[in-house]
């Protein structure tokens, strides 16, 4: 993935279809969202005028009806109402749901038909979608959550479409950059690639500052998170991909001092070792300063 204005994470859409296809095209089916969102009515949203709610996701009729959403602690009022006022009140029941297959069925009908409504309000709804995001991001069901990184994908380019201030997106993803950082030493594989595409993303974004994400990635790990060397060589990992996307941008005295703070260049785990060495070389590579981290380098080397 190269640095581009513009990033459409095709790839996530693909590690959500291998394992269940759930929607139709965006192509297919965004001129029936945009009609659909740009009418205003509630009735209209709720699919009350004889189309489902749900129309566009492949296979919804086929799914049973929302249940009643219960005071439980989950949902906040507070996002309900969000929801309720973007989505209608059928889809929010559904992004509430027990039933998982509900929660991924809404938010994909929320991707849909978010570039009309990121349009039609000028951005306005951009915290009740980050909300909405964030929430969905943390849901345990892997599809869920994958669900939710495409929305992600499509508010963002939505954003950019608009010329969105960097400063307030930035702000408004800043949870859900940790949240992602967070899942790149998870045990499933798809997760971590998923996140680790989600972020590339993100820091390719015109509308994001991407100081937020090179910043977390190398904000120092937990004293018991660093032990068992995964969290430390997931973070080493990612950041060379940072390095090889961005180069200059990724401040190498940083990331130096994240690897050295965390003992990487001698840590017990080999991987980390190597991880930490490898990530000097790929420095060494794209930065303009090739003389001092050369000498680092070789400090490296002959640590271990």
């Amino acid at each position: 993935m190269s640095p581009k204005s513009k990033t459409k994470l095709s790839p996530h859409k693909s590690l959500l279809e291998t394992s269940r296809s759930t929607t139709t095209s965006h192509q297919d089916n965004s001129e029936e969202a945009s009609e659909e969102q740009s009418s205003g009515s509630g009735s209209t949203i709720d699919g009350q005028d004889g189309d489902h709610p749900l129309s566009g996701v492949e296979n919804a009729e086929e799914l049973p009806a929302p249940e009643d959403i219960n005071d439980n602690g989950f949902a906040s009022s507070d996002l309900v109402n969000k929801v309720e006022e973007l989505f209608g009140s059928y889809r929010t029941k559904c992004f509430f749901s027990k039933n998982w297959a509900l929660r991924e069925a809404a938010l994909t009908k929320m991707t849909l038909l978010s570039p009309a409504i990121v349009s039609d309000t000028n951005g306005e709804c951009a915290e009740a979608m980050c909300n909405i995001i964030e929430s969905a991001i943390e849901d345990k069901n892997v599809q869920v959550s994958l669900a939710a990184l495409v929305l992600l994908d499509e508010c963002i380019t939505g954003f950019e479409d608009i010329d969105a201030p960097a400063s307030k997106i930035t702000s408004l993803v800043s949870r859900i950059v940790l949240n992602l950082l967070g899942k790149l030493d998870d045990s499933k594989q798809k997760v971590v690639d998923s996140a680790e595409l989600a972020l590339l993303s993100l820091a390719s974004s015109s509308c994001i500052d991407k100081t937020i994400i090179i910043n977390g990635a190398s904000k120092r790990v937990r004293s018991k998170d660093s032990k068992g060397g995964r969290v430390v060589k997931a973070r080493l990992h990612f950041i060379e991909n940072l390095a090889t996307e961005f180069g200059d941008c990724v401040a190498w005295k940083r990331v130096v001092e994240f690897a050295k703070g965390q003992k990487a260049f001698e840590h017990k785990d080999g991987g980390v070792r190597d991880a930490a060495k490898s990530l000097i070389v790929t420095l060494v590579v794209v930065s303009s300063y090739h003389a001092s981290l050369f000498v680092v380098f070789l400090s490296a080397r002959f640590a271990a």
